[in-house]
């Protein structure tokens, strides 16, 4: 089933393959450029959430990054709501497991290619559950096109510290440390806050620039503490994921009792043909959810 959402200037394109995967195959301007993807990954490296449950092992020779978790090959699609409200469109899809209930929304706004992104995890299990890590967005494929991703894309870092506020730096993945070798590697591209001051090294935010499609994707983190963004290589593609604290960077944790949701940080994600369009959408939707 594929399910295509354009509106406002931002298209996102789903798949529910028959194994009941929830997939991200698109996200972009709408009108950008359709260029094929540099290759197929497999179908869990495409999936729209990813949570990582305390002494559930990992599939993925993974090093730091927040990949490979169990839930990526045991979560299921049971349904899924688009409702018309005030604001745009929201969608909400719902995965479930023998342990979870996972509620995965989308919430689109009027006037603004920015669509806002937040997870919900319930325990369905007798026992307690353990997270150590939940997605608020997670999408990989954005390096289509047929150039090398080290020649066309580009990273937007945004240094801020004590009088030097709101430094952005465009940078290559290479620049950054990341260069395609093999199919994946074991670093990444990340930034993190520890505590409330959520801004004293870096804002909440980044970009990714591909200069072959032209397409720019422009991230925000809304919490006033914790948080985690990273963008890495997974079987030969790129992907990037947005989310509140996690275990391994901020010691973060929380437990389930049977019946008891957890919902992760809401971010947002603008797209545009321009990283100067992408924050004018941005600024668009802030004025919108204020």
């Amino acid at each position: 089933m594929i399910l295509d959402y354009s509106q406002n200037g931002i298209r996102l394109l789903f798949e529910v393959t028959d194994e009941g995967k929830v997939l991200l195959r698109q996200l972009s301007a709408v009108g950008a450029r359709a260029l094929p993807p540099r290759r197929m990954p497999k179908d869990r490296w495409l999936s729209i959430v990813d949570v990582h449950v305390s002494g559930c092992d990992r599939n993925d020779h993974h090093g730091a990054k927040q990949t490979g978790a169990s839930s990526l090959d045991s979560l299921r699609y049971v349904s899924h709501s688009c409702t018309e409200e005030a604001q745009g469109t929201h969608l909400v899809f719902n995965l479930a497991d023998r342990r979870m209930a996972v509620r995965v929304h989308y919430q689109l706004y009027h006037g603004t290619p920015t669509v806002r992104s937040w997870t919900e995890v319930e325990n369905l299990s007798e026992e307690s559950l353990g997270l150590e890590y939940v997605s608020s967005f997670a999408y990989a494929g954005f390096d289509e096109g047929e150039k090398n991703p080290n020649e066309k894309m580009h990273v937007w870092i945004p240094h801020s510290t004590w009088r030097r506020e709101f430094d952005w730096k465009r940078k290559t993945l290479d620049e950054c440390g990341l260069q395609e070798i093999n199919e994946f590697a074991l670093n990444r591209i990340s930034l993190s806050n520890t505590g409330s001051w959520s801004c004293k090294e870096y804002l909440p935010m980044g970009a990714v620039e591909n200069g072959e499609s032209g397409n720019v994707i422009l991230w925000q983190i809304e919490a006033n503490g914790s948080w985690h963004w990273e963008l890495g290589d997974i079987s030969s593609v790129l992907y990037l994921k947005l989310s509140g604290p996690t275990e391994q960077e901020n010691h973060w944790y929380v437990q389930l009792d049977r019946g008891e949701c957890f919902q992760s940080v809401k971010v947002a994600v603008s797209v545009s043909d321009s990283f100067e369009g992408a924050v004018v959408a941005m600024t668009d939707y802030r004025r919108c959810i204020v």
